[in-house]
């Protein structure tokens, strides 16, 4: 203490704050609590664990295989409509008109798709449990992820996931699985300082990301391969809670291109759609939000969803939210030449729609499967300009 300060007196009170020793410990609490919300809200994998242990799958005994497909089928489906087996051997005649003769038939208990690898096997693919590659009607490798794990994608390599949230396609984690099924290397995307992932799409070998800081900062593309990340570029959309952007963001993969589309609103600057080289990433073409609500505008936001490229053309299916409740209707798809952003044509629906399952086609037509409340009903659209070639009944059974 210098002599200019000889400090309180006999009888002073002095400048001490009775309370100050608590203030410090109010503020050391609250700033304590904020660091902690801040990590519980970016990764509550430090506190519960990695979530790479959901990618890790469980090998299984190969099922066997038979050589007569048919009577598979009716042995499986003894307790199904008539008309269902009917279809199915229709569309079984169909894949060997334009594949060659089905060489067998395995009963693949939780699968509910085919993906074509690049060796000349075939996965069968369980939303969340089951995938079996084979060769022609015998089965070499048998596994199963329990849930929250998903199998992705085609080609060259399939990849695993804990996808956590199926709104918003939200992923803690994943690997790319082997030619043994075997999960590799994992990424854990949910630890601290890691942006959030959400799944767009997997084909062809890769897995198509939409990643987002937790503060919503850098929305970005990135696509990964087998040896990692292979790009990583930015996206221009309006700022919401990472959950909200990934829900309303969609994307497919071309051959090569990726195709983007999101939510718009009236009055919206950033595009609508866009398209990215898929070798680096780089902006192809964008699609302004005007020129789709110069086709649908009704003062209404629209939800725009790419469901599939076929061949050089995007499908994007258009949907509408409806006033007074979360829900939207489909009421029309539009096709983007994928080589430069124009619109070919648009097609609006008789009825609404409460989602686009999927598109296929070919050099003539697409075909858009509507569900309809339940049921899953096919448009024959004219590849050229989008009228309507043929309407097929809701499938029998597809209930």
């Amino acid at each position: 203490m210098s002599a200019a300060d000889p400090g309180p007196g006999p009888g002073a009170t002095g400048h001490i704050d009775p309370m100050s020793s608590d203030k410090r410990v109010l503020i050391i609490g609250l700033v304590s609590m904020v660091i902690l919300l801040a990590i519980g809200v970016t990764g509550a994998a430090l506190f519960t664990g990695s979530a790479c242990a959901d990618t890790e799958p469980t090998a299984v005994a190969p099922g066997a295989g038979s050589d007569a497909a048919v009577p598979l089928l009716r042995d499986l489906l003894t307790d199904e409509d008539p008309g269902f087996l009917q279809n199915l051997e229709v569309a079984l005649d169909d894949l060997e008109a334009r594949l060659g003769p089905v060489q067998g038939a395995v009963d693949v208990t939780g699968a509910d798709a085919l993906a074509a690898l690049d060796d000349g096997r075939v996965a069968a693919v369980g939303e969340r449990t089951s995938v079996i590659a084979a060769d022609g009607a015998s089965v070499d490798i048998a596994a199963t992820f329990a849930d929250p794990g998903r199998v992705l994608g085609s080609g060259r390599t399939l990849f695993t996931t804990a996808l956590i949230n199926d709104l918003t396609g939200q992923v803690d984690a994943f690997a790319v699985l082997n030619d043994d099924l075997e999960a590799q290397t994992c990424v854990d995307t949910a630890v601290v300082g890691e942006p959030f992932a959400f799944h767009l799409d997997a084909g062809g070998g890769e897995l198509l990301l939409f990643r987002v800081e937790e503060d919503s900062a850098e929305p970005q593309i990135e696509l990964r391969g087998a040896d990692g990340r292979i790009w990583i570029q930015p996206l221009q959309i309006p700022t919401a809670p990472p959950g909200i952007l990934a829900e309303r963001v969609t994307a497919a993969l071309a051959d090569d291109a990726v195709v983007v589309s999101r939510r718009i609103i009236p009055g919206d600057t950033d595009p609508a759609m866009t398209a990215h080289e898929r070798g680096d990433g780089s902006e192809r073409w964008r699609v302004a939000a005007d020129d789709i609500f110069g086709r649908f505008g009704d003062g209404v936001p629209l939800w725009l969803d790419t469901v599939a490229v076929i061949d050089r053309l995007a499908v994007v299916g258009v949907s509408r939210e409806i006033e007074g409740g979360d829900d939207r209707e489909v009421f029309a798809a539009v096709a983007v030449d994928v080589d430069d952003g124009s619109i070919a044509w648009d097609a609006e629906f008789d009825a609404p729609a409460q989602d686009i399952a999927g598109a296929s086609g070919n050099s003539e037509v697409v075909a858009i499967a509507r569900d309809t409340g339940g049921r899953t009903e096919l448009l024959s659209l004219a590849r050229e300009d989008g009228a309507l070639v043929e309407a097929f009944e809701p499938l029998l059974g597809a209930e």
